[in-house]
C-alpha cells in the first residue's frame, strides 16, 4: 500500500486506474541514493534518514497514462527527475535556479520517458526542465538572457530571399547544388579568396599552433558545455583571433564575407581554421545547436566553409540525407543554411554533413557560422559558447 491524500491506497488499485495525477507539489522522501522511498508520497513532511527534510515544488501535478508508457518507465523517470532536482538543491551555485526549474505541462515525465528530451530539447527543457534534468540549463539561460530587442539577422522568409539573391551573385561563379522544393539551399561560390589570403590564414594556425577539433560533450556546473575529444571527428584547427583577426589581409578577407552574407560581422563566430591530414575526417554532425535558441547570440542560422588549398583525391564535404558531394578547391565556399526558411530558430535537419577523409593529401579549410544575434557582444560578455 501507499498513502494519498493522507489515506492508505492499495498499490494494486493505483496500477489498474487508467489516468493517475501525482501532485508533484507534495513534500519528497527520498533515501540518500535519492531513491524515491513511495511511489507517490504526499506527506506533509518527509525525512530523509530521520535527519534531513527535501521539499521541493515540481511544478505542474503529472498525469500517468498507461496507454502512453509502462508504469516501471513513468516512475523511473519522475525518480530520476526528483534527484535531479535534490542534487542542484545541494548546489550552493545553482540552488537559486529551483524556482525556475518547473514542470509546465502534466505530461512532461511521459514525455521525458517517451525520449522527447532528446527529439525536442531546445522546447522540452525549459518547459519539461525537472523531466529533462535541465536546471543547468535554465542557469544559463539566466545569467546569459536573450535581449527581446536584439535585431536578428533573418526574420521568417529572409533566408530564401538571401540565397535567390546568394545565387545571382555572377562575379563569384555560383553554383546552386540544391534548393527549394528539392532540398534545401547548398550553393558554392569561386574565387571567394586568392591564395595569397589562402596561405596568410593558414600561416595563422602554425602560429597558435594546431590543437585537437573537439566536439561538444557534457553540460557542466555552470550551465555552458564542456568541449571534448570524439573519435567522430580526428582533425585538428585553431582558432582565428586577436593578432590574426587584426591582420589586414585576413580581416578584408572577413570583410568581404560579411558582404557576402549581407549581415555585421559580430553575427559571426570567429574563424576557425582546419587541418585535415590524409585520412582523417570528421563524421556527419550538424553545425545547429539547440541550446543557442534562446541565448544571447541565437543560434548558428548559417554555415560558410572556404577551401584554403586544392586536394587531389577525397577531402570533399557530403550532405549524406542530399546524396550532394562537394569538391575541395582553392577559393571555393560553400555555403548553406541551419535553420527553416519558415521559421530560423528551427533546426533543418537536412543540412547533416561530414567532412571527407583526404587520400594522400592535406587538406585545409575555414569556417565561419553565422548567429542569428550578436555573437560577438555576446562572446565579451562571456555569453557565447
Amino acid at each position: 500500500a501507499t498513502m494519498m491524500h493522507g489515506r492508505l491506497v492499495p498499490l494494486l488499485a493505483i496500477l489498474a486506474v487508467h489516468t493517475l495525477k501525482v501532485y508533484s507539489s507534495d513534500t519528497f522522501c527520498i533515501d540518500y541514493d535519492l531513491d524515491i522511498e513511495e511511489q507517490w508520497p504526499s506527506f506533509t513532511q518527509c525525512l530523509v534518514n530521520n535527519e534531513t527534510t527535501f521539499s521541493i515544488d515540481m511544478g505542474v501535478r503529472q498525469t500517468y497514462n498507461s496507454s502512453a508508457i509502462s508504469l516501471d518507465s513513468f516512475t523511473e523517470t519522475y525518480k530520476e527527475a526528483v534527484a535531479h532536482l535534490f542534487a542542484i538543491s545541494q548546489n550552493d551555485k545553482l540552488r537559486y535556479v529551483l524556482p525556475y526549474c518547473r514542470n509546465e505541462h502534466e505530461f512532461c515525465i511521459q514525455w521525458a520517458a517517451l525520449g522527447w528530451c532528446d527529439e525536442d530539447p531546445h522546447h522540452m527543457e525549459q518547459v519539461c526542465c525537472p523531466a529533462c534534468k535541465s536546471a543547468e540549463m535554465v542557469h544559463w539561460l539566466i545569467q546569459c538572457p536573450m535581449d527581446i530587442h536584439a535585431p536578428h539577422a533573418w526574420k521568417p522568409g529572409d533566408l530564401n530571399k538571401f540565397f535567390e539573391n546568394l545565387s545571382k551573385r555572377k562575379e563569384y561563379e555560383p553554383t546552386v547544388h540544391s534548393r527549394p522544393k528539392g532540398g534545401p539551399w547548398i550553393v558554392t561560390l569561386e574565387n571567394v579568396i586568392s591564395e595569397q589570403e589562402a596561405n596568410a590564414i593558414i600561416e595563422w594556425g602554425e602560429v597558435y599552433g594546431w590543437e585537437d577539433s573537439l566536439v561538444d560533450g557534457d553540460v557542466q556546473e555552470d550551465g555552458t558545455w564542456e568541449a571534448v575529444w570524439s573519435e567522430d571527428r580526428t582533425s585538428s584547427l585553431a582558432w582565428c583571433i586577436d593578432e590574426c583577426m587584426e591582420d589586414p589581409i585576413v580581416q578584408r578577407v572577413l570583410d568581404r564575407i560579411s558582404n557576402i552574407t549581407n549581415m555585421h560581422s559580430n553575427h559571426s563566430d570567429y574563424m576557425q581554421i582546419l587541418r585535415y591530414e590524409s585520412g582523417q575526417f570528421y563524421l556527419n554532425h550538424h553545425d545547429f545547436h539547440h541550446y543557442q535558441v534562446y541565448s544571447s547570440s541565437g543560434p548558428r542560422i548559417m554555415t560558410v566553409y572556404i577551401y584554403l588549398r586544392n586536394v587531389s583525391k577525397g577531402g570533399g564535404t557530403r550532405f549524406p540525407y542530399l546524396d550532394i558531394s562537394v569538391t575541395p578547391k582553392l577559393g571555393r565556399a560553400l555555403i548553406w543554411p541551419n535553420v527553416l526558411n519558415e521559421d530560423p530558430n528551427v533546426q533543418d535537419q537536412r543540412t547533416h554533413h561530414e567532412a571527407l577523409p583526404p587520400i594522400g593529401d592535406q587538406k585545409y579549410g575555414a569556417t565561419l557560422w553565422w548567429h542569428q544575434r550578436d555573437f560577438k557582444t555576446a562572446d565579451a560578455q562571456g555569453c557565447a559558447q
